[in-house]
């Protein structure tokens, strides 16, 4: 997911953004939602700094104001202090000062853009949504370009949640229900709405019909029992097809880190 943190002291201007994005999170180039989430709005170079420091892994897009009520450090400092702390960091400055621009070259911040307020409410929203799309489409990219640590689903439209890879051992269509998923693992079950279709791509393989696992998770497979155990008392298993039992053992032998 891609957190998104509006760092401005104008109220107005800070509503103003958070709408936008969270309009934007729904309403956009792509047929679904996009993954990301406003995690928060501030006036406060702090408590920006509290949570990336919380979540350094975390993919971020800030939106930020530069000078935020004579306080120190300025959105400028903050910037320059993310790029430090935070692996994956899109930045946008927002300010009605457009002399700042150079400073943002010169601190070697390399911002995404630097919108300035100035311009008509049309033109500054029509801006905005840009770089939320610039944001996201690098946010895919770096996403499929780098090994998949955590799986996002949706419970309910336009709501996303994620886990991490480690928590889950399968995932499988619910019987006797339409486009119902759960996912399985130690302590774990969630049903949410999707086509397995979906899921049925790495690190996830296809087992049956109706289940994809995550092989990281697998103990042991019992061929004659066509039996995927996740731990070695088998309290947590599921079952493979006839037709995909030399694939999981074939799957099983390969020698990697993960088995």
């Amino acid at each position: 997911m891609l957190h998104t943190i509006i760092l401005e002291d104008e109220a107005f201007h800070a509503g103003f953004l958070k709408q936008l994005v969270v309009n934007r999170i729904m309403v956009n180039p792509s047929p679904q939602a996009y993954d990301m989430k406003v995690e928060l709005v501030t006036s406060q170079a702090s408590e920006v700094l509290a949570y990336v420091t919380a979540h350094p892994t975390a993919p971020l897009l800030l939106l930020t104001d530069i000078e935020l009520a004579q306080q120190a450090p300025t959105g400028i400092d903050v910037a320059a202090q993310i790029r430090q702390l935070a692996q994956q960091a899109t930045i946008v400055f927002i300010s009605s000062y457009p002399d700042y621009l150079p400073l943002t070259i010169t601190r070697q911040i390399e911002p995404l853009d630097f919108i300035y307020k100035g311009t008509t409410p049309e033109e500054l929203e029509a801006k905005v949504r840009q770089v939320i799309d610039v944001a996201y489409a690098r946010y895919l990219k770096y996403q499929q370009a780098a090994p998949a640590t955590t799986f996002t689903y949706e419970p309910v439209k336009g709501v996303f949640r994620q886990l991490d890879l480690n928590q889950i051992c399968y995932i499988q269509s619910v019987k006797n229900a339409k486009r119902l998923l759960k996912i399985v693992g130690p302590n774990l079950q969630v049903e949410y709405h999707a086509e397995l279709a979906k899921v049925d791509h790495a690190p996830f393989v296809r087992v049956a019909r109706d289940t994809v696992v995550n092989p990281a998770e697998i103990d042991h497979f019992n061929a004659h029992r066509r039996l995927i155990a996740f731990d070695e008392a088998e309290t947590l298993t599921c079952l493979c097809s006839v037709r995909k039992v030399t694939m999981v053992r074939e799957l099983l032998a390969k020698p990697g880190p993960s088995f």
